[in-house]
């Protein structure tokens, strides 16, 4: 443990700055734009009348799919972590819970017989 204490424990947190950490000002913007976008999303369709919350929530997705594309991301770390995130952000918004307007129906859960 004591060969990490010199030189080099002060310039690993550089070195990840400066080798993940630095991406293009559009792609980043975006990444913040569209990340607070889906937190007001998501606390909305909490409500049983969020829906539509639940399909913009979706479209943020969808988007965030393409961004890489829009902005010509520089680094193919970026464009994996975005398709990532988008495809997420797609499931834990409608493919999970189930299309918002859609309910269950009523009966047994088994089928007779």
């Amino acid at each position: 443990m004591g060969a990490l204490r010199g030189d080099g424990a002060r310039r690993l947190p550089r070195y990840f700055a400066a080798r993940l950490l630095v991406r293009d000002g559009a792609l980043a913007a975006n990444d913040v734009a569209c990340g607070l976008l889906l937190l007001a999303l998501g606390y909305r369709s909490l409500s049983p009348q969020g829906g539509l919350a639940r399909w913009g929530a979706t479209a943020v997705g969808i988007w965030l799919l393409l961004a890489p594309l829009a902005f010509w991301a520089p680094m193919t770390a970026s464009y994996a972590i975005e398709t990532v995130v988008g495809a997420l952000a797609i499931d834990f918004s409608t493919l999970i819970p189930g299309m918002p307007g859609m309910r269950m129906l009523d009966g047994p859960t088994t089928p007779p017989g």
